[in-house]
């Protein structure tokens, strides 16, 4: 048996017993194996999210079948009713990709929607069994955990880079051993939660607490720097600057400084190189309406996708209704992106042999990968986007009626969740859909932020 399996069976067997004996620490376990669950590879694969995520759902299902609990009647609201629909659509769509493929492997997106029909059912119907932690416990598990994974995921990149040579860490993510760790668009998804957590509780009393907040956002910095992701950077500026209004001077100027020691380190001639920095940051969030010969490569690519899915969707009635099948963007995309890629794209630089062969491979049967948005609209048509898309809109709209002081925080959070769609292919990350899920993490993370504000006003009355 290898170490990976083995690491496996004692982790779910860890997270069965764990929720089944405790179902308190159903969400804890939940949100801390979907933090984790981002990084590492599986046999190969980006399965740890969804492997452990099952272990938690089994161990719910055995604490409900031996154990006293209330009952619950909660009828079904729009956002519900709307979530349902858009679960039987894409496993529908998921059973038409396989017959569509000639792929039985596609068959593993009818489990992953059935994963996310399941934790509905376990959030929305069991909420007083399976009860959300207080708004501080929340924001330490997110806080203390995201601290543990990328402390990880930087000894990681360390450890290719002296064992590949210079950008090592990039190289890794091309390999399929298990210790090589997503790309950087999809290992660094738990600073949307991340950050909101650590500014949570930065105002707390107790000077640890403060200090834990600070050595996450340190971390979530030098990820954003070691790793060049953009996309940390654009949560951390948006979190922070929505957040600093409710802020002492001295954390802004802590900010600063922290901010400023990553820039010595990591930027050449940083005087000069800091405007730089922001316009590229700029530029990567506006990446979907800049003309294409305004773009830097890696955005262009992305916007390029876009265009080409766009393309599928006009040229086909029935591409453009109902879709193609979960995961047939991979072929029917390649005639749009392949004319557009040489219209504007240089020709391709490799990392490795095994990237070079991967990408031949590619070539020879036609097959492209692209980001989440389009890969999920040539799949599902305007149908599958809509309803998708209604899921944000209807938790959008629950984040702004609440008035919460915490609603701009998370409003941020969902709005970058989506934009997320367009930068890399997250449709298998089971966080994302925690964040928009009714009675989801951002939801009840909210309701539990007012109800500590009227505990307080009662306390202090």
């Amino acid at each position: 048996m290898g170490i990976e399996l083995f690491v496996f069976l004692i982790a779910s067997l860890a997270t069965v017993l764990t929720v089944s004996l405790k179902p308190k620490l159903f969400w804890p376990a939940l949100v801390i194996v979907n933090i984790f669950g981002n990084g590492p590879r599986l046999m190969g694969y980006y399965l740890w999210d969804e492997a452990l995520t099952i272990a938690i759902l089994f161990g719910a299902l055995m604490y409900l079948s031996v154990a006293h609990y209330p009952k619950e009647r909660r009828p079904l609201s729009q956002h519900g009713l709307v979530f349902i629909i858009w679960i039987i659509y894409m496993i529908t769509e998921s059973v038409i990709g396989i017959a569509a493929n000639n792929d039985p492997r596609i068959i593993r997106w009818v489990i992953f929607y059935t994963i996310l029909v399941l934790l509905f059912f376990f959030i929305y119907y069991k909420r007083k069994v399976f009860t959300f932690p207080d708004f501080k416990q929340m924001a330490l598990v997110v806080t203390i955990t995201t601290l543990i994974y990328y402390a990880i995921y930087i000894l990681q990149g360390n450890y290719y880079d002296r064992l590949l040579g210079d950008h090592g860490r990039f190289a890794a993510q091309f390999l399929r051993g298990p210790f090589a760790w997503a790309g950087s668009a999809t290992a660094v998804i738990p600073t949307l939660i991340a950050m909101p957590a650590a500014l949570f509780l930065i105002k707390d009393k107790s000077f640890s607490i403060r200090l834990l907040s600070w050595f996450s956002i340190f971390m979530m910095m030098g990820v954003g720097f070691y790793y060049d992701s953009r996309i940390s950077w654009i949560i951390i500026f948006s979190c922070f600057i929505i957040y600093a209004f409710r802020m002492k001077l001295i954390n802004i100027v802590v900010f600063v400084f922290i901010l400023s020691l990553f820039f010595l380190v990591f930027v050449k001639n940083p005087a000069k190189n800091v405007s730089l920095f922001f316009k590229d940051l700029n530029e990567s969030a506006q990446s979907l309406w800049i003309s294409n010969s305004q773009q830097r490569s890696g955005n262009l690519t992305r916007k390029l996708q876009f265009e080409a899915g766009i393309k599928r969707l006009v040229d086909n009635p029935r591409t453009f209704l109902i879709g193609d099948g979960i995961y047939s963007h991979r072929f029917t995309i390649y005639p749009y992106i392949h004319s557009l890629d040489e219209a504007y794209l240089p020709k391709p630089k490799f990392f490795n042999k095994s990237h070079y062969e991967e990408y031949k491979q590619n070539e020879e049967h036609q097959i492209y990968r692209t980001t989440a948005f389009t890969g999920l609209l040539i799949d599902t048509g305007l149908i599958g986007m809509l309803l998708f898309i209604f899921n944000f809109v209807f938790m959008g709209i629950k984040l702004i009626v609440t008035r919460s002081a915490n609603r701009n925080v998370f409003l941020i959070t969902l709005l970058i969740s989506f934009m997320w769609l367009f930068v890399n292919n997250i449709s298998d990350v089971i966080l994302v859909y925690l964040l928009i899920m009714p009675c989801g993490l951002i939801e009840q993370w909210n309701q539990a932020s007012m109800a500590g504000i009227r505990n307080g006003m009662k306390n202090n009355a």
